[in-house]
């Protein structure tokens, strides 16, 4: 086992307890976004890859040029699995490409195995 997955294994069980003490019996899980949880990560000092969330197809371009790389994974923020799978991850390499992609994905409905249709 790898020092980063035993690192993560024990911040994932970190935070189930402690998310269970809070609530107390009436929370079993805890949802967080993919970002979100990466924001807990560089808070505990655990290496993430760069990343930035956007609310619009503006802020989607203005991340991939802060970003300074020539392709970008644009990943919709849902709380269920199978993103891939709906959809909602895509590896693009043009400014053009993102903006649409983006623009498809915001205020849309994504489907994937764990959601409804």
């Amino acid at each position: 086992m790898s020092l980063f997955s035993c690192c993560l294994f024990s911040f994932a069980f970190l935070l189930h307890n402690t998310a269970f003490q809070q609530t107390e019996l009436n929370a079993n899980k805890m949802n967080l976004h993919e970002y979100q949880a990466k924001q807990l990560f560089r808070d505990y000092g655990i290496p993430v890859p760069e990343s930035q969330v956007a609310a619009t197809t503006e802020e989607a371009l203005a991340a991939a040029r802060a970003l300074g790389t020539p392709r970008w994974v644009v990943k919709a923020q849902v709380h269920a699995g199978g993103r891939g799978k709906g959809g909602g991850v895509k590896l693009l390499d043009n400014e053009n490409a993102l903006h649409d992609y983006a623009a498809s994905l915001l205020g849309s409905h994504l489907v994937t195995p764990q959601t409804d249709a």
